[in-house]
């Protein structure tokens, strides 16, 4: 979301149910998610070991293409730039198909955080009136997600890498934006005959039958974003290989 979005979503929260959802966003919420993250145990691998190939390859090339001079030109000119997007592509398909259980913490935790909003709502006791009840705890759960989770997991990955934070920081904002176009709060069916608090208490019991769903929803998130990837890949990879046969016919 942008920053503007960011703080009309913030300032609706604050309007609609008197919730800071700031709140929620500290030091032990981000102590949390940096233990739940485990991709830094692997991460530099599976980054790093498909890039130190694609090296030890281009250098490699130099020995086995025959390669005049306008050749070797064109070789030093675009092949670092093939053999490095084709290893740093594979290395983010790698990183894809094991990240899922961060994402499953990621999300566990934030529902968590959400339970503890709607206990909030439920002392605070708004005008919110009980035809909108759902839109209201889908509200908070999106201000969750974009104003504590994404921030905060930001803030936790900065700290535990310093190499490929940026592209770790963009994977896992697209699969959270993703997760929450996907859990809608706002099209549960409520039944008329409970309380405000009944109601609001029969939300935990739903969070928690969306965490037993999670794993099967983030994996079809998760394949939604591997498509493109390895689509760009089969691409690149493609180009490369073509390249590679045109420096030595």
């Amino acid at each position: 979301m942008e920053k503007l979005e960011i703080n009309e979503l913030r300032n609706e929260i604050k309007e609609q149910l008197h919730i800071d959802i700031e709140k929620y966003k500290n030091e032990d919420v981000l102590l949390k998610f940096t233990e739940l993250l485990l991709f830094p145990n692997y991460i530099l691998k599976l980054l790093i070991c498909p890039v130190i190939i694609a090296v030890i390859g281009f250098i490699i090339g130099f020995f086995i293409l025959d390669l005049s001079i306008i050749k070797l030109i064109i070789y030093i000119l675009f092949g670092p730039l093939l053999f490095s997007l084709t290893a740093i592509l594979f290395g983010i398909l790698l990183i894809l198909r094991k990240i899922k259980k961060d994402v499953l913490h990621i999300i566990n935790y934030s529902f968590d955080i959400l339970k503890q909003a709607i206990s909030d709502l439920n002392q605070i006791k708004t005008d919110t009136s009980f035809k909108n009840l759902n839109q209201s705890v889908d509200l908070l759960f999106k201000g969750i997600m974009q104003l504590v989770t994404i921030p905060m997991i930001t803030k936790a990955v900065n700290k535990k890498l310093i190499i490929g934070s940026k592209t770790i920081n963009y994977l896992i904002e697209k699969i959270l934006n993703l997760l929450i176009e996907k859990l809608d709060f706002s099209k549960i069916n409520l039944k008329e005959s409970y309380s405000f608090s009944e109601t609001l208490n029969s939300f935990s019991k739903i969070i928690d039958s969306y965490s037993i769903k999670l794993e099967k929803l983030i994996s079809v998130v998760l394949k939604k974003i591997n498509i493109p990837v390895l689509i760009l890949l089969t691409l690149i990879s493609s180009i490369l290989i073509i390249f590679l046969f045109s420096m030595n016919p």
